[in-house]
């Protein structure tokens, strides 16, 4: 696919450079659903805290389900508007300029390696963005016309479990790793991060694919060990014994 790749001469304007990249496939090991009388906030830093605790001992890729981006929001009144003469395209246009973080430079290949990171991360950085600077020295700021405040994007999947905030942890494992080994080390982990965390937090886990697993090799075993004695017993039915056993 690279060698392909490299032979086509030109790209439209705009294109991005051509990448070529396998594709690995996972299998479920088991799920895991954290909830409790907690804010959405509290449930997610125990959330990251397990994945992260995971991650390191060795699983191979985590999911969260529920874990919602956090935003914040700049409410401007109308009558606000109109008192300081500014229209909405123009406080978005302020905050665009002073919130960003965007490539500063490349280094070779046209890979961006140098960023100016000046991303707005809190409300109190977001009220303090200067919209409006006048000739004597005073300024108006964002907080002077808006109500802001932190939360979460209503457009992304939200979890509840027993009316309580969740979040459901999907542990995966790649084809070519060993399906016990792993949910071994979960079971070992998991436990090991319980000991820290609150009573109250709920940890139920299911959809667990190693007892599936344990399940079908001991069907397995109990088949050939019942199949074996049936031929045994066949071969003492209609031969004497010196020839059954042999």
């Amino acid at each position: 696919v690279e060698s392909t790749l490299s032979q086509i001469s030109s790209y439209p304007d705009g294109a991005d450079d051509p990448s070529a990249s396998r594709a690995i496939r996972y299998e479920t090991i088991s799920k895991i659903v954290l909830s409790g009388p907690y804010t959405e906030s509290a449930l997610q830093e125990w959330a990251i805290e397990l994945r992260d605790s995971l991650l390191n001992s060795g699983i191979e890729r985590i999911e969260l389900t529920g874990l919602r981006g956090q935003e914040i929001v700049a409410e401007i009144p109308i009558a606000a508007l109109r008192k300081s003469g500014l229209t909405l395209e123009q406080i978005a246009s302020q905050i665009r300029a002073t919130s960003t973080d965007i490539p500063a430079g490349e280094i070779g290949g046209g890979r961006s390696l140098v960023r100016s990171l000046g991303q707005i991360e809190n409300a109190q950085d977001l009220a303090d963005i200067e919209i409006v600077s006048q000739g004597s020295g005073a300024s108006l700021r964002l907080s002077d016309l808006a109500v802001i405040s932190e939360g979460f994007n209503p457009d992304q999947t939200q979890l509840f479990r027993n009316g309580n905030p969740a979040i459901e942890v999907h542990i995966q494992r790649s084809l070519t790793a060993d399906s016990l080994t792993s949910s071994a080390l979960v079971d070992e982990k998991l436990a090991e991060w319980q000991a820290t965390a609150p009573q109250s937090l709920a940890v139920e886990r299911y959809n667990y694919q190693a007892d599936v697993l344990r399940q079908r090799i001991g069907l397995l075993v109990k088949n050939g060990i019942g199949g074996m004695l049936l031929v045994l017993l066949a071969l003492f039915v209609f031969m004497n014994t010196r020839s059954a056993i042999w």
